[in-house]
């Protein structure tokens, strides 16, 4: 069965493969980081709102609403709720570890520019160019980069020595 059958477009874009599983994977890898980023506000949200509770407690306190051992009940309860979160994230972090939920990471490839020897890369998400400043061959090549357009991190493979 041709590529175009199985849903490929006969249009790859730069940098992007026209496999029909490739793009399936890119979606997955597209919603687990979105569901990550609605993880971390509502984590910031958590956060924002304990720390609102603490201060609230602390007024009452100095406007003599409550009692000394009110005050460190309340404040023992914000504690421990920071805690839950902190708990609650780390374990989430943990089971994405062990690849229940793993972040791929997209592969760009880069092209090695023969005059001045700095590698240039398209990102595969947006599409924007990105220049890698002159490296010597001694020095470890950074796998991981950040992209300049879309600050998504892509894995550049090292082609300094092709």
């Amino acid at each position: 069965m041709e590529p175009w059958q199985q849903g490929a477009s006969p249009y790859g874009r730069d940098g992007e493969t026209e496999d029909p599983r490739q793009r399936e994977i890119r979606r997955r890898n597209e919603r687990h980081m979105r569901r990550l980023t609605i993880q971390r506000w509502c984590i910031a949200f958590l956060y924002v709102l304990d720390a609102a509770v603490a201060v609230a407690v602390v007024v009452a306190f100095v406007k003599g609403m409550m009692s000394q051992v009110d005050l460190a009940q309340s404040l023992l309860r914000v504690i421990g709720f920071a805690i839950l979160i902190d708990w609650a994230h780390l374990r989430d972090e943990r089971r994405a570890e062990h690849g229940r939920k793993v972040i791929r990471y997209a592969v760009a490839a880069p092209r090695c520019d023969s005059i001045g020897r700095s590698v240039t890369w398209i990102c595969p998400w947006c599409q924007g160019d990105n220049t890698i400043p002159l490296i010597k061959e001694s020095e470890p090549w950074p796998l991981m980069q950040r992209c300049c357009v879309c600050c998504t991190t892509v894995v550049v493979p090292d082609v300094r020595r092709t």
